[in-house]
């Protein structure tokens, strides 16, 4: 599980550059590791705040991932596949932050996600 967690470190990184608050790790109920992320987006108000949340099942290469955006009261709960060298949610490859957020907007926009 280790190698998946350091493929999201690396696919999905901290930083300023797309307004994204540092990744954190914690347990959930069932004990299995979330990753956490929220888009802030700053002063443009065109874009919506997100919250990304990751269940990595700990012996499986799956993942749980929890799309939120609190202002709209809409919640996303999709399922893919994890492992140290590809990352996909549904049909759709995640290769950064910049296309799973822009995944994640599509989702928003459309009646429901295409996954």
């Amino acid at each position: 599980m280790l190698d998946r967690l350091d493929c999201l470190h690396k696919l999905l990184p901290s930083g300023s550059k797309h307004s994204v608050v540092p990744m954190y790790m914690f347990a959930n109920d069932a004990g299995l590791p979330v990753v956490l992320r929220l888009n802030i987006r700053g002063g443009d108000k065109s874009l919506p705040i997100m919250v990304v949340a990751f269940d990595i099942d700990t012996l499986a290469k799956s993942v749980h991932c929890e799309i939120q955006y609190p202002r709209e009261k809409i919640n996303f709960k999709l399922y893919g596949q994890l492992t140290s060298s590809r990352f996909h949610i549904g049909t759709h490859e995640i290769t950064s932050w910049e296309s799973l957020e822009k995944l994640a907007i599509e989702w928003l926009r459309s009646p429901e996600p295409t996954t």
